[in-house]
C-alpha cells in the first residue's frame, strides 16, 4: 500500500474503527518495522553478492535495509493510528525485528505511536541466560514500558524444544516467563505453550514457503505450527478429516487440553495461575521497576512489597528469607529451600512473592 497517499491513509483508520466498534480489543501489525518504503523505490544496497545456495535469510541479509525497514516514516503511520483510535479502548501491538533498541524505543518510548512491540530476539534464542538477562533489562531501561516479551511464536523452534527440550526445557521456559511476569509491558503466550508443547514432528509434506520453495532441508517453520491438541483422539482431536491441514505426529495424552485441565498439577494449571497473576496484584506492572539485585543468571525485582525471583542459572540462589516471606507463585514445585533467615532458589527456577519489613 502506498502510504504516503491521504486516501490510503484515510480508508485504513477507517477500517481500525470499524472493527474497533465491533468490539476488536486490539490490532498485531505485521512486520511493523516494514511497512513503509522509499518512495523512490531504491535498490537496498547490497553488504555482499547473494549466491544460489543461500538460505533465503542469508539472502535477506546480504542488503543494507535501509529503504524498507526502520523508516522514520513508519513512526508517523503508527502515531497516526494511535491518534485514529484514542477514544477507542484498543491496543496496537508491532510484530517487529528491530534489534536495534533505540530504534525499537522510537516506535514505543513516548507512547504516541505503537502501544508495544515484541522482542523478537528473546524467542529466537537458545539458553544463554547471561544474554536473556541483558536484552531484557536494555528494553526495559529504554522503551518505557512499550515492550511485549515472548518465549514462543509461530516463526521459530517452540521454548521447551530450544531451551533443551523435556523437562529441562519446560522448566526453562517456566523460569523465563515468570520472570517476564515481574518486567513493564505486556506478556503473551503462544498457543500450546501454556500445555508445554515441544516442536511438532512433520509426517506429512512441507507447508511452510519459507522451507518448501527452497533446497530440500532448509529449516521450516512448521514444528512451530502443529495442531493444537485438543484430546487422545485420532489427530489429537484437531480434526475428523484423516489427517490435519499439517500432518503431524500425534502427542501423548498427557499433552492433551483435555487432559490438563482435568489435572489440577499440570503445565496448564500453572501457567493460568502465571497469566493471573498481574490481574491479582497490579503492583507487578503499576509499581515502580526497581532492580534489586542482578547478576549474570538472576535478577531479584522490587515493586513495592512484591519481589520476582529469577535464577536461570544452575546453582541454587540464596536471598533473604523475608524477601520471600509469602510466596504467590512459583514457576515448578521444587523452586524454594528454607535454611532459617535463608531461602534457596532452585536453578532455572522463579518466584514471585511478598515481602515483609527486614
Amino acid at each position: 500500500l502506498n502510504w504516503a497517499n491521504p486516501a490510503v491513509m484515510h480508508e485504513f483508520t477507517e477500517i481500525l474503527r470499524f472493527w474497533s466498534d465491533r468490539g476488536a480489543d486490539g490490532f498485531r501489525i505485521d512486520v511493523a518495522h516494514g511497512l513503509t518504503k522509499d518512495p523512490a523505490l531504491r535498490d537496498n544496497p547490497a553488504l555482499r553478492a547473494p549466491t544460489a545456495d543461500m538460505h533465503p535469510m542469508e539472502v535477506f541479509a546480504s542488503f543494507q535495509h535501509i529503504h524498507d525497514l526502520h523508516r522514520h516514516e513508519t513512526v508517523l503511520l503508527f502515531q497516526s493510528w494511535r491518534a485514529a483510535v484514542a477514544d477507542r479502548d484498543v491496543v496496537l501491538v508491532g510484530e517487529m525485528d528491530t534489534r536495534d533498541v533505540d530504534r525499537f524505543a522510537e516506535y514505543v518510548n513516548d507512547q504516541t505511536a505503537l502501544h508495544a512491540g515484541f522482542v523478537l530476539q528473546i524467542g529466537l534464542t537458545e539458553w544463554d541466560p547471561a544474554d536473556i538477562i541483558a536484552t531484557m533489562l536494555e528494553y526495559q531501561q529504554k522503551s518505557a514500558g512499550g515492550v511485549a516479551w515472548e518465549v514462543s511464536n509461530h516463526d521459530q523452534a517452540r521454548g521447551v524444544s530450544r531451551y533443551g527440550g523435556g523437562e529441562v526445557g519446560l522448566r526453562r521456559t517456566l523460569a523465563l516467563t515468570t520472570m517476564m511476569a515481574g518486567f513493564d509491558g505486556m506478556v503473551f503466550l503462544y498457543q500450546g505453550e501454556e500445555l508445554g508443547l515441544p516442536d511438532a514432528l512433520v509426517l506429512g509434506g512441507v507447508e511452510d514457503p519459507m522451507a518448501s520453495r527452497n533446497s530440500e532441508g532448509t529449516w521450516g517453520r512448521d514444528v512451530a505450527r502443529g495442531p493444537m491438541p485438543w484430546t487422545s483422539a485420532p489427530a489429537n482431536g484437531f480434526t475428523d478429516a484423516s489427517s490435519a491441514w499439517l500432518h503431524t505426529e500425534p502427542l501423548p495424552v498427557e499433552l492433551t487440553a483435555d487432559h490438563q485441565l482435568g489435572d489440577a498439577g499440570s503445565n496448564w494449571h500453572r501457567y493460568r495461575r502465571l497469566t493471573l497473576l498481574r490481574k491479582r496484584y497490579p503492583a507487578l506492572w503499576r509499581a515502580p521497576f526497581d532492580l534489586a539485585d542482578r547478576g549474570d543468571r538472576h535478577v531479584i525485582i522490587a515493586r513495592d512489597d512484591l519481589r520476582v525471583v529469577a535464577n536461570l542459572g544452575t546453582e541454587a540462589l540464596a536471598v533473604p528469607s523475608f524477601y520471600l516471606a509469602q510466596v504467590l507463585f512459583s514457576s515448578c514445585d521444587d523452586a524454594l529451600r528454607v535454611d532459617g533467615d535463608t531461602t534457596w532458589v532452585s536453578p532455572e527456577t522463579a518466584v514471585v512473592a511478598r515481602a515483609r519489613a527486614s
